[in-house]
């Protein structure tokens, strides 16, 4: 699944937003070699039948993730 970023230019642009992009992954792997756009494409992983979120490290490990949002401080 790649998804695409790019940086904030200006100061007043106060959010920061990456698109992501559901390919089959095949696909992926096409677009990801071929970087067809003027940003960075990455791949950042699969869907799966299994629920839930999951990180799979350099050797393989399989860690189910918590999932959590943004807080935002006003301090």
């Amino acid at each position: 699944m790649p998804t695409a970023h790019r940086p904030s230019t200006t100061p007043w642009d106060g959010e920061d937003f990456e698109l992501i992009l559901a390919v089959p992954p095949k696909e992926a792997e096409r677009i990801i070699a071929d970087q067809p756009l003027d940003i960075p494409l990455t791949d950042v992983g699969r869907f799966t039948t299994e629920p839930g979120l999951w990180q799979i490290d350099d050797h393989g490990a399989r860690t189910k993730l918590v999932p959590r949002g943004w807080e935002h401080r006003f301090d």
